[in-house]
């Protein structure tokens, strides 16, 4: 079965959509908004609000933050 939401980002009235095999959650929409709607170059926490339609009243409102991974870069010495 194909589950499918909606989600917005620190209120901005713009949904995104997002639909998976399971059931979705908070933790994914932050995931597809760092992915595929350049949420890397934003600041985090974010808040993200979840829906069941374009035009249904919240469901829920989510404070997300994201962890950070290191990176390292060499050169000779």
């Amino acid at each position: 079965m194909k589950y499918k939401i909606w989600y917005s980002v620190d209120d901005d009235e713009h949904r995104y959509t997002l639909e998976g095999e399971y059931m979705l959650c908070a933790e994914d929409c932050a995931d597809d908004f760092h992915n595929q709607h350049d949420g890397w170059e934003c600041s985090w926490p974010k808040t993200f609000v979840l829906y069941d339609s374009a035009t249904s009243p919240e469901m829920g409102r989510y404070t997300v933050e994201r962890e950070v991974e290191p990176v390292f870069y060499a050169t000779k010495a």
